[in-house]
């Protein structure tokens, strides 16, 4: 069966049982509630399914250690404490990113996933092409944001100042008050 066909049964399912479409908020290295402006937009979308997915491909390239680790779990904890605060808990998931979003895809209709754009290594980048990539296939938008002030990709390096000066000047975002529950079926 083709990708699109698969989606739209998937969608027609969803309307038939009435399964809540979700709008994914992918968390990476950006663990805060507040000054996320893809968490923001995605609950003025819709219901929100936040997750964090432990990715072995990243945890076992050589510049990771396990301090990398024992900073993100911490972080991770303080990030699923603020979400249940709002609401609406995190889901944190260990596999490669398109496994578990093949996973998810299967018995959750997708509406979107929001995330930052990540500045780290080769192997982020080449993996968030490959999300595109998916998400394209799959007919589902995917939503980046820059971050922290860098700007991926840049075609035209004269207007860098200008985008960079209009992209840091803005107020942080606040974080959401409230993050409206759901309740989807998760694959372990």
């Amino acid at each position: 069966m083709c990708i699109w066909h698969t989606r739209y049964v998937l969608l027609l399912v969803a309307g038939r049982y009435n399964l809540q479409m979700v709008h994914i908020v992918w968390f990476k290295r950006d663990l805060r509630v507040t000054d996320h402006q893809p968490l923001t937009h995605a609950i003025e979308a819709g219901s929100v399914l936040p997750i964090y997915i432990i990715e072995p491909s990243l945890i076992y390239a050589p510049d990771y250690d396990r301090r990398h680790y024992d900073f993100t779990r911490d972080c991770l904890l303080e990030l699923r404490e603020n979400l249940a605060s709002r609401g609406q808990t995190l889901i944190v998931r260990v596999g490669e990113v398109l496994g578990v979003f093949d996973a998810i895809c299967r018995t959750t209709p997708i509406d979107a996933i929001h995330a930052h754009e990540e500045t780290g290594t080769m192997l982020t980048y080449q993996r968030d092409i490959s999300v595109h990539l998916w998400c394209k296939a799959h007919d589902i938008p995917f939503y980046e944001t820059p971050n922290n002030g860098v700007i991926r990709p840049l075609k035209d390096r004269d207007n860098r100042r200008k985008l960079w000066q209009a992209q840091m000047k803005g107020d942080p975002l606040p974080a959401p008050k409230r993050i409206p529950p759901i309740s989807v079926d998760m694959p372990s």
